[in-house]
């Protein structure tokens, strides 16, 4: 099972670097304040992420991701799909090639898992925020991910026979939030 998440962290490298190579050699300091008015943004995590950037201001840009994670493990198969809505605000200095910033943004999930003629559907939908930093080892290229917290309202949906648990529970969860590696390429 761990080879296989080796194909999505191996291709996104591989087309960073074709990408990334040309721009390189044509280039003298990359910084923030160089970056494009739009990116692709991939994250390589427990899952891939896959998304597009907008630059709407010198430090600020608007950030949508999304993707999913199939998964039958053991019989138990699992879907997931999540989309996260985001605006990203550098912080201090832009004309360097490492910058932090501030991620505000909003995050919806939706996971259904099957097992033994049960299943178990659950919906998260919330704020998030957090701190991260970002390095540009060229002008079009970008790598790097952040932490934080995140508040979200729950609801569970569960098929278990009768005698079993409340089929339908609400509540929220508070908890951190990590993202993965985050590469975004600019044009």
């Amino acid at each position: 099972m761990r080879f296989a998440r080796l194909g999505p962290l191996a291709f996104a490298a591989g087309l960073a670097s074709l990408v990334a190579a040309p721009m390189a050699q044509a280039q003298a300091t990359p910084s923030v304040d160089g970056r494009a008015d739009r990116s692709i943004v991939t994250e390589m995590g427990s899952s891939l992420l896959i998304g597009v950037g907008l630059r709407v201001g010198t430090r600020t840009d608007l950030i949508l991701d999304g993707g999913g994670r199939l998964s039958d493990i053991d019989g138990t198969g699992t879907r997931m799909f999540v989309m996260r809505p985001a605006i990203k605000r550098y912080l201090g200095a832009t004309d360097g090639s490492v910058a932090p910033y501030l991620l505000v943004g909003m995050k919806a999930e939706w996971t259904k898992s099957d097992f033994g003629g049960s299943s178990l559907a659950t919906q998260r939908i919330g704020a998030t925020a957090g701190l991260g930093l970002e390095w540009f080892p060229t002008q079009r290229v970008s790598v790097g991910g952040n932490i934080g917290v995140e508040l979200l309202a729950l609801r569970r949906e569960s098929s278990a026979p009768l005698g079993g648990p409340d089929p339908v529970a609400t509540g929220s969860e508070i908890g951190t939030a990590a993202s993965g590696i985050r590469l975004r390429l600019f044009f």
